[in-house]
């Protein structure tokens, strides 16, 4: 969908247009012009990098009728904005939902409702005090990648909400356990096969983290890091509830 330049209009009948689209992403460009509105600085680099100016301000606000107090929002916009009696409505609409399942499934409704709180199940302690103690009577010399398969063999029975995935490297990375059904097979499943899209692979993992119900999980090696690195900043930066398996391999290689 392409918006004409600035025209709130436009603008509005695209992004209902880009909600409109059910079955795959949509993306919304809009030809804006910098600084738009200063008679004397509108279209050049000089409105990037540096403030208009009191004068050039009062020029601009001049010329697009904009007779408010710096910070006022007026009336008419508030209101447009104003989506609290929306998001009131849509939350008792919620409640009641869900009020609904918890009588009908008692058991999947608490289930839910610790997953979005982040909270682990009730034998977390023991499994985790079970399998130190078979580390500790058997230990074995084996790769980082090996050990963490053998991690995720032992918990992904008591953790519904793992949900891994690895860049196209999964027989390398040994992302995927005994338990791991592909979500390609089946919607139920609780793993993603990104295919080699490290960036892509990492961004979606953060949404999957913050929408919250899941702790994702993914792999590559460490020197393709370099292909995600905005999306692991963006991971630590948010502290995303996520883990991610970078492992070793020859500095040749790639």
């Amino acid at each position: 969908m392409r918006s004409t330049d600035h025209d709130p209009e436009a603008v509005k009948k695209a992004i209902l247009e880009a909600q409109s689209v059910k079955d795959k992403p949509s993306l919304i460009i809009c030809r804006t012009v910098i600084g738009f509105g200063s008679p004397n600085k509108a279209g050049k680099e000089e409105s990037h990098g540096a403030a208009l100016g009191e004068e050039e301000v009062a020029l601009t606000r001049q010329k697009l009728g904009w007779h408010h107090p710096a910070f006022e929002i007026p009336k008419e916009i508030y209101r447009a904005w104003d989506a609290r009696e929306k998001g009131e409505k849509a939350q008792q609409a919620w409640q009641e939902k869900f009020a609904a399942y918890q009588k009908a499934y008692p058991d999947l409704a608490r289930a839910f409702t610790r997953r979005m709180r982040g909270e682990l199940p009730e034998s977390w302690e023991t499994t985790t005090r079970k399998y130190i103690a078979e580390l500790q009577a058997n230990p074995a010399k084996i790769a980082t990648r090996k050990a963490s398969q053998n991690t995720l063999n032992a918990y992904g029975p008591i953790l519904p909400e793992l949900l891994g995935g690895s860049a196209d490297l999964a027989p390398s990375n040994l992302t995927i356990w005994k338990g791991s059904t592909s979500l390609k097979e089946d919607p139920a499943g609780n793993y993603i096969h990104y295919g080699v899209r490290e960036f892509g692979m990492t961004a979606i993992a953060n949404g999957i983290a913050h929408h919250g119900g899941f702790v994702p999980y993914t792999a590559t090696f460490l020197m393709f890091v370099e292909y995600a690195r905005n999306a692991a900043r963006m991971a630590a930066l948010m502290k995303a509830r996520q883990s991610h398996g970078l492992y070793p391999r020859l500095y040749r290689a790639g």
